[in-house]
């Protein structure tokens, strides 16, 4: 008891350092944990319909499908049968991803009529209509049609879009481009599920590859997709890529096709499939329904794709249409706590600090001069842990989006 008299002048000294310093910790710590849940709430949380629909998708099994593509051995005559679906490449000068990936889409197995449709707008050096053409002899679900050379003047690629999807024969047409590849040989049955008489629309995932190390850019490509099927689930009108997007033809048509992004040489399907109704518009997120699309490897490509980007939401926006909204949220958010807490470190350095405190009385404004004590470290523990907890959740939520796309989260 005598002891505990002696230390009552000391704490009765302390009394209002101690009280200043638990409200200042506590205020802090508050708000970066709100900074924390903000973040998670904008980023990390709001995926959580999108991952409970892929799934539910995961667990749907296919019918049987017998290893034939389209309507090759079909007893009767391939023109006399009418295609369900119709895949639509549009090509500007494309031989070499024609070469190689087309057969990729010939070979899809399914159980019902197809057709490939190449809508060309190459030059005469182009060797594409010799590659089709030489397809279609063991093809005959394959068909070639191309925009004549006085027409162009306009976008060549985005004229030829046009013209595969009036000349599908199917209800359905299904846009992919010459540089994307069908994950799975049963691709387009994934599609055909999901394209039924309630929708208008079937939206898949693009999953962006690159032969070196592209981290940030296939999570970029990860995010803007993600966030387009969150603003579609929750009944919001939204973009898309511009490839594995199945659209009904007579509702496209009835659209007017791509006349938003005529003056644009890219963007075609995210404006046009702005004009959708939320309420009938599907999703074909199983991983055999997904396409891999390779990245641009040189930087000066790769800048032109970040300015098309820019574009593209500039024009979204005009519209609404904001589907990064919530990720600029978070950044806000996120910048604000970690200016937040720099700002209570510096404040604490010139406060206790005698050198600092004496510049700031000389130079900004006069400060009390208050020592820091050892036990102050403390009512410090708090605030740093929540601080530590806010600079993770961009990690936290790289790792979540990852995870929606792929088996593992590195």
């Amino acid at each position: 008891m005598p002891g505990f008299l002696r230390l009552l002048p000391i704490f009765l000294l302390y009394i209002d350092v101690l009280m200043l310093q638990i409200i200042f910790s506590a205020t802090l710590s508050l708000l970066l944990i709100g900074c924390g849940l903000t973040y998670g709430l904008c980023r990390t949380w709001s995926f959580r319909k999108l991952s409970r629909l892929m799934r539910r998708q995961a667990k749907e099994a296919l019918p049987f499908v017998v290893p034939t593509a389209g309507i090759v051995n079909s007893p009767i005559a391939p023109r006399a049968i009418r295609p369900e679906l119709s895949v639509v490449i549009a090509t500007e000068n494309d031989d070499w991803w024609i070469e190689r990936h087309l057969p990729l889409w010939l070979q899809q197995q399914t159980t019902f009529p197809f057709e490939i449709v190449v809508a060309d707008a190459s030059d005469h050096e182009d060797e594409t209509r010799n590659i089709v053409q030489r397809l279609q002899n063991e093809h005959p679900n394959l068909r070639y049609t191309f925009v004549p050379q006085t027409h162009r003047n306009l976008h060549p690629r985005k004229l030829a879009l046009t013209l595969g999807v009036r000349s599908a024969r199917a209800p359905w047409a299904v846009i992919v481009t010459p540089q994307s590849t069908p994950a799975s040989p049963h691709w387009l049955q994934r599609m055909h599920q999901q394209c039924t008489e309630e929708r208008d629309l079937v939206l898949g995932y693009v999953e962006a590859t690159s032969d070196w190390e592209q981290p940030k850019a296939q999570l970029k490509s990860m995010e803007w997709q993600a966030s387009n099927f969150r603003l579609w689930l929750k009944k919001h009108p939204a973009g898309c890529e511009s490839s594995n997007v199945a659209l009904r033809k007579s509702w496209a048509i009835q659209q007017g096709l791509f006349t938003d992004s005529l003056d644009i040489p890219f963007g075609e399907c995210a404006l046009l499939v702005s004009h959708a109704s939320t309420e009938r518009v599907g999703f074909a997120l199983h991983p055999e329904a997904f396409v891999q699309q390779p990245l641009p490897d040189e930087p000066l490509a790769g800048a032109a794709l970040r300015r098309e980007e820019r574009t593209l939401r500039r024009r979204l926006s005009q519209r609404g249409i904001h589907p990064l909204r919530c990720k600029k949220v978070a950044s806000t958010v996120l910048y604000f706590g970690l200016v937040l807490f720099l700002g209570s470190v510096g404040f604490r350095t010139f406060q206790s600090w005698p050198e600092a405190n004496a510049w700031f009385n000389d130079t900004i404004t006069p400060l009390p001069f208050v020592p820091y004590e050892h036990w102050q470290i403390l009512w410090d523990i708090l605030p740093t842990l929540s601080f530590l907890l806010l600079i993770i959740q961009p990690w936290c939520s790289g790792r979540r989006i990852r995870r929606l796309f792929t088996d593992s989260p590195a």
